[in-house]
């Protein structure tokens, strides 16, 4: 029951759905291995480059085996996004704000 758990976060959400885009499969638990379910060196870096572009990170290639998981790569997303924050200057923090309620893309 473990390995088929559902996403309990956003951040997991979102890369259940770029796991399962990648590997090809359609409900990937939050705790299956990624090369438990087929992850190999190739999907591998598909997988960051994917989450790299959807999430505006720089996840990198180790991170899959360091955290091989959506759970535990989740948790890592996630202190990156929050370490990203936290360096952030008020004036970015209110670019950040103005135009995450704007449909138009954000430059980086």
């Amino acid at each position: 029951a473990e390995e088929t758990a559902a996403p309990r976060t956003d951040t997991e959400e979102v890369l259940a759905e770029i796991w399962s885009d990648v590997i090809g499969i359609d409900r990937i638990g939050i705790h299956s291995s990624f090369f438990d379910i087929g992850g190999h060196s190739l999907l591998g870096l598909r997988l960051i480059t994917a989450i790299n572009e959807r999430l505006h990170i720089a996840l990198r290639l180790h991170a899959i085996f360091e955290t091989p998981t959506i759970a535990q790569m989740a948790a890592t997303v996630e202190d990156m996004l929050i370490a990203e924050i936290e360096a952030m200057t008020d004036t970015e923090a209110m670019q950040l704000i103005e135009t995450e309620g704007s449909d138009e893309p954000r430059e980086d």
